[in-house]
Order: C-alpha cells, then structure tokens, then sequence
C-alpha cells in the first residue's frame, strides 16, 4: 500500500518509526522498488533512536539511511507538556521553540545553571 501510495502520490516526506521504514525498504528491494530513486525527500523519525550520543546514526538509523539513500532526522516531544523538538539539519542537536521550552542544563551535581557552564 504504502510502495503504491509513493508512486501515484510522489510524496516528499514521511513520519514513522524507523523499524517500519526499514520493512517497507525490504519489500520494496522484493518488489525491485529502488526507493533511492523516489520523490521522499525527508525521513522523519519517531518513536526509535536513529542516533546515537555521539550523533552517529544507530545501527537501524544506518540500515535505513542506507536503504532510502536519505538522512533521518528525529521528531521528539512531550505530550505532557505539549513540547516538540525536531533535530538540526546535520541531525546534530536538538532545535526547540523557545516560546515553549526553557532548557536548563546541569550536571549530575546540579551545577550550570543561571549563566554557569553544566556537562551535558
């Protein structure tokens, strides 16, 4: 459904958990669909790590950027504080509206806040 959706479609983004990108790119290599070559541009991701601490792509954000031809970024957020972060164009950090979240970084000593340098 969603190989046949892209081709009438020609979409140029998609949300969804990255697990499930990497199901439709094996059916797509089945069915000789060379997902490289599609309208997608963007891969959003949700719900799974698609990088690591040191902003390497996971191993299932590897296979899948791998298998698209394209770079996942990561959707966050709290539904509790109806928050949402979406990650920088590099796929490096975090960009937030800062109407709606203030960040306050400390280390685990709780040092670094009001102008103080804290450990991330």
């Amino acid at each position: 459904m969603i190989l046949s959706m892209m081709q009438r479609l020609k979409p140029t983004g998609i949300v969804s958990v990255p697990s499930f990108l990497r199901r439709i790119a094996g059916y797509a290599g089945q069915q000789g669909v060379d997902l490289r070559k599609s309208t997608w541009r963007k891969l959003i991701c949700i719900g799974e790590p698609v990088r690591g601490a040191d902003w390497r792509p996971t191993a299932l954000g590897a296979q899948v950027e791998e298998a698209w031809g394209r770079r996942c970024t990561r959707r966050m957020g709290s539904r509790s504080w109806r928050v949402r972060c979406a990650s920088a164009g590099r796929g490096e950090g975090g960009i937030c509206n800062p109407e709606l979240l203030y960040v306050e970084i400390v280390d685990d000593a709780g040092a670094g806040g009001d102008g103080e340098s804290g450990h991330w």
